[in-house]
């Protein structure tokens, strides 16, 4: 069960893309686009 509210862990995920994004922007884009499939609920 986690106990955390998902957007916190939304940010964090975002924010992980964003860094990949910043080496590698093509690897970025499929990350990003992975990550709007994601329920975050």
């Amino acid at each position: 069960m986690r106990t955390r509210d998902p957007a916190t862990f939304r940010d964090h995920v975002l924010g992980r893309i964003a860094w990949a994004s910043s080496i590698d922007p093509l690897f970025g884009e499929r990350l990003r686009a992975k990550a709007e499939l994601v329920d975050w609920s």
